[in-house]
């Protein structure tokens, strides 16, 4: 089914189609077979203009011709035009002789419809005669355009006058005139009889302009893979389409569809063009790809998770979520640090043939990253030999995990070779506080994992949430955090 956009269809497949009004249409077709339909609109398809010829093209005398209106005996001696070039003196001419004729053509069109009037004349002089004989196009502000003179009597050529300042040569109602003066010399004499020229009028309206581009999408932020379907809205009915989508992808359709996979804000530019010209628009970060739906690019933790997202530490959940408050467990934290520390999920070995810990099983989600930071000397595990996995890790285990991961030398769990100062750093854990080499150990300049809370109190028996612990990662590996 076609729908050609002037009211009228067709369920021919290749029809033709006659568009009698002036405007720019949008054609949609609508194919189906036995497994469905498809639709494709084009936008501002098919554009109507015009260019007719509106006073006619034949000879006729020049009392003879259609709406001349006859001005006698108006001129003065001296007749100036228009543009201040050219003065025509008449002292010597008769009266009969000073005169002038002024041709309107009402054309049906008003200024707003037209964009160029290109203007022409010709003429036959009498035999024996050289009168000069002057054309002007009449100005709506009572002034005049010089379009040309004859006085030759062999050279039958036209005067030709093109302009496209149309408002000051077209009346509101659409009327254009023409003036024509007799200007003889001497004893020349003046035939209207059979002096005859002919006029031509022509009207052309603009057409499609330059392209103004315009564009929308259907969604712009989500999480990846983000699918985004584009629609252009460009004025002026563009013909081709260039597009930009900021991540190395491109497209020449008018409506593209695109696949975001890459993080971050995507810059999406569009070029419309047609045979006027072309248009670009710019929409800066005009995408926005989340690693997961629930942490935007304003959450206080974006940058971390971003980090640990880029790096293979953490890979959210299956709807697509990070679930950031929620509590840390003891499984969680080691594969968080296995991963940071071997430098990828696929650098961390398969683990021992025998389970470290009674309640860590081989076939337990964590057992190889549970394995690897015992071996690492990371985690012991508690004296009955389990490793509880289920057990929420607080903020002070936390420092101990993370500067038994990042001290120098490693292996070394008890960090011999540092000695915390003797003044705390955070009021609430004190120089005899279990955790206190550690905690002291992560927030020394040199590491710089945390600097506590803005009060000052670093609160290490608050549980660790999964946005607190990408901070932990991040800055404890010194991974590159998102621009």
């Amino acid at each position: 089914m076609w729908d050609f956009g002037d009211g009228s269809t067709s369920t021919e497949q290749n029809p033709t189609h006659v568009y009698n009004d002036l405007g720019g249409y949008s054609v949609s077709l609508t194919a189906t077979n036995a497994q469905g339909s498809d639709t494709e609109v084009k936008n501002n398809y098919v554009n109507v203009v015009f260019e007719v010829t509106v006073y006619p093209d034949s000879w006729g005398t020049f009392s003879g011709w259609a709406g001349a209106t006859e001005v006698s005996g108006t001129f003065n001696d001296d007749v100036k035009y228009d543009d201040d070039s050219y003065w025509v003196t008449r002292s010597d001419a008769t009266q009969e002789q000073r005169y002038s004729l002024q041709y309107y053509a009402d054309t049906g069109y008003t200024p707003s419809e037209v964009a160029r009037i290109t203007a022409e004349f010709q003429a036959k002089c009498s035999p024996g005669t050289t009168p000069s004989t002057l054309v002007f196009l009449m100005k709506n502000d009572g002034g005049f355009q010089y379009m040309g003179a004859w006085n030759d009597t062999t050279v039958d050529t036209w005067c030709r006058l093109e302009t496209t300042d149309v408002s000051s040569y077209m009346t509101p109602s659409g009327r254009v005139g023409f003036e024509l003066c007799c200007c003889p010399s001497g004893s020349d004499s003046y035939d209207i009889s059979t002096d005859v020229m002919r006029f031509k009028l022509v009207l052309s309206s603009a057409g499609p302009s330059v392209p103004t581009v315009s564009f929308d999408a259907d969604q712009t932020i989500g999480p990846a893979p983000l699918v985004v379907n584009f629609t252009d809205q460009s004025a002026n009915s563009p013909t081709s389409w260039s597009w930009d989508f900021g991540d190395g992808g491109t497209s020449t359709a008018q409506n593209p569809s695109h696949t975001f996979t890459a993080i971050g804000y995507h810059t999406v530019t569009l070029t419309a063009a047609n045979a006027r010209g072309s248009d670009t628009l710019v929409r800066t970060n005009y995408i926005t790809v989340q690693p997961f739906s629930d942490v935007p690019f304003t959450y206080w933790a974006w940058n971390h998770i971003k980090a640990c997202v880029a790096e293979g530490i953490v890979q959210g959940f299956d709807d697509n979520t990070y679930r950031s408050a929620l509590p840390v467990t003891r499984d969680q934290m080691a594969v968080y640090i296995s991963r940071a520390l071997a430098g990828g999920d696929q650098f961390v070995p398969t683990g021992p043939t025998s389970a470290t810990f009674s309640d860590v099983p081989s076939d337990h989600w964590a057992f190889k990253y549970v394995e690897y930071a015992a071996a690492q000397h990371i985690v012991g595990g508690y004296d009955d030999g389990t490793y509880r996995p289920a057990v929420q890790v607080d903020r002070a285990q936390m420092a101990v995990f993370i500067a038994r991961a990042v001290v120098t030398p490693t292996n070394r769990p008890d960090l011999p070779g540092y000695t915390p100062p003797g003044t705390p750093t955070f009021p609430d854990v004190p120089s005899d506080h279990w955790a206190y080499k550690y905690i002291e150990y992560i927030a020394q300049p040199s590491v710089a994992v945390t600097q506590g809370y803005d009060d000052g109190t670093y609160r290490p028996d608050l549980i660790v949430t999964r946005d607190q612990m990408a901070v932990y990662v991040q800055r404890a590996f010194d991974l590159p955090r998102a621009a």
